[in-house]
Order: structure tokens, then C-alpha cells, then sequence
């Protein structure tokens, strides 16, 4: 094989794995957010959600720069 064909195969073949991958981990999310009507306030574990989230974003912008 090519190794410019291997290497666009190999490429687009992770890309598709991997936003099918976070497409079915993100679908409940998602159906959720879509289609929920009732209005909730935040409670302690959506605080501790978003802090998590925070520092692992702190994290990899650190890890990448």
C-alpha cells in the first residue's frame, strides 16, 4: 500500500473511532440537555463537577504548553 493512502486510512480511521467513541459516551448528555424541560438549580455535585473538570483543563493546557 501507498504510504500516503496507509497513512490517510490510519488517520481518518482514528479520527472516526474516536468521535464515535464520544458520540455514544456523550449521548445521554446530550438527550438530556436536548430534551429537558424542567429548570433545576445547581446542586453540590454539579459544583464538584465543574471543579474536576477545571483541573483536569488546567492540567492538559500545563502538560501541553
Amino acid at each position: 500500500m501507498n504510504p500516503v493512502v496507509h497513512f490517510c486510512v490510519s488517520l481518518f480511521g482514528i479520527w472516526l473511532f474516536n468521535a464515535l467513541f464520544i458520540l455514544a459516551i456523550n449521548s445521554s448528555a446530550l438527550y438530556i440537555s436536548m430534551y429537558s424541560t424542567e429548570e433545576k438549580p445547581l446542586c453540590y455535585l454539579d459544583y464538584i463537577g465543574i471543579l474536576v473538570w477545571l483541573v483536569g483543563f488546567c492540567f492538559l493546557t500545563v502538560a501541553d504548553h
